[in-house]
């Protein structure tokens, strides 16, 4: 497809550098709050301090994403010197909250690591679990929880760690639904979701979106009661994973309509589409 195509190959997991930067607070007070448990030599723990502190000047504007993202294998390596699995996970948290530079959606992933280390620590009171969940969701402030409500639910889009990985599974993976599901809870009634892929037959197909969608992006996020339009580029450079967000449904059935009249429309109707679109009631 040459290089054109890795222009475009931007996950919506990613999130923008503000959204980021405002997650990274939260991130790392999930992290914090288990990282007593960690259990590692002392170069281990100077990781992990060397990481904690990174963290915090990245999300007070003291230090680049690029210069972050050269780092975020910390918490693994910190991981492999953890004696215990509660340790270890105490390690994966905050390697996810660094991570956060990197990718929005890690934050999701220092909490459910936080989760796990709470689970392993003290596996007779699985009530430990919940009031940990509790106190990350209580922590959560207006903004960090708008820049997580932007994120695609977990399993829906395979081009971050929300994709069908290890934070998909056991404790981590109903970690993150429960966070998400909440968050949405406050979202006002009647909005309407739809998530999934656009998949092109071809390269032919491939580059009718190349060419289309910037226009398309830019007229649908300026459409009334749109509250996200993301088509991003994923790993295959057939597929884009799509996420809109709408106040209500009369705001998505006239964005529908101006779809199906507009150049986007006409050009990529033969392409095929794999979407699932939910309403809140």
């Amino acid at each position: 497809m040459g290089s054109r195509y890795a222009l475009w190959v931007v996950s919506i997991q990613t999130l923008t550098d503000d959204d980021r930067r405002t997650l990274a607070r939260w991130a790392l007070a999930c992290a914090e709050r288990v990282l007593p448990m960690f259990d590692g030599d002392e170069a281990a723990r100077a990781e992990i301090r060397d990481a904690v502190a990174r963290t915090r000047a990245y999300g007070a504007g003291e230090s680049s994403a690029a210069a972050e993202i050269r780092k975020r294998l910390v918490g693994v390596k910190a991981a492999q010197a953890a004696t215990t699995p509660a340790g270890a996970a105490a390690a994966r948290a905050a390697g996810q909250a660094a991570a956060v530079a990197h990718m929005g959606a890690h934050a999701l992933g220092a909490a459910a690591y936080a989760a796990r280390a709470v689970s392993l620590a003290d596996p007779g009171r699985p009530e430990a679990v919940d009031d940990e969940i509790r106190w990350q969701l209580a922590d959560l402030r207006g903004a960090e929880r708008e820049a997580l409500r932007r994120l695609p639910a977990l399993g829906a889009d395979p081009s971050g760690p929300l994709g069908d990985g290890l934070l998909a599974r056991g404790i981590l993976g109903s970690t993150i639904r429960r966070i998400q599901r909440e968050i949405g809870a406050g979202r006002p009634a009647g909005e309407v979701g739809l998530t999934g892929r656009l998949v092109c037959a071809g390269r032919d197909e491939a580059e009718i979106v190349l060419r289309h969608l910037p226009l398309h992006t830019e007229l649908s996020r300026a459409e009334p009661g749109c509250l996200r339009f993301e088509v991003a580029a994923t790993e295959d450079p057939l597929v884009w994973s799509v996420s809109e967000l709408f106040a209500d449904r009369e705001s998505f059935d006239r964005h529908q309509a101006c779809v199906r009249a507009s150049e986007w429309g006409r050009a990529t109707a033969g392409i095929a589409r794999d979407y699932v679109v939910e309403e809140r009631s």
